[in-house]
């Protein structure tokens, strides 16, 4: 009989053996998991800051840069207006004048 207790607890102790290296490992793999996941988060959070660097660079590049080209054009324009202005200005005047003093007047 005293041989099958100690048989039993022996038994006993080497099941809780199992299960605590079972815990052990369990840990150990759920740590690893974690560290793991935590890694390809950062890589990946990374990776969209960077990206969205990129576009945010590029994008206000090309507004700034589509900016210019429209003052540019802008500028070209009103200093093309103004030369027309100031060449026809006289003649312009004349016949705004005629006209109103005569409507029957076409120049």
């Amino acid at each position: 009989m005293e041989y099958l207790i100690k048989e039993l607890l022996a038994i006993d102790r080497r099941g809780r053996d199992i299960v605590e290296e079972a815990e052990s490992q369990r840990a150990r793999i759920s740590d690893a998991v974690r560290k793991r996941s935590e890694g390809i988060r950062d890589t990946v959070e990374s990776r969209a800051e960077a990206h969205i660097e990129r576009t945010r660079n590029a994008y206000g590049q090309t507004a700034e840069e589509r900016l210019a080209a429209a003052q540019a054009d802008f500028n070209h324009r009103l200093l093309s207006m103004e030369s027309l202005y100031n060449a026809k200005r006289d003649t312009w005047i004349d016949t705004l004048v005629a006209r109103c003093i005569d409507p029957s007047v076409r120049q």
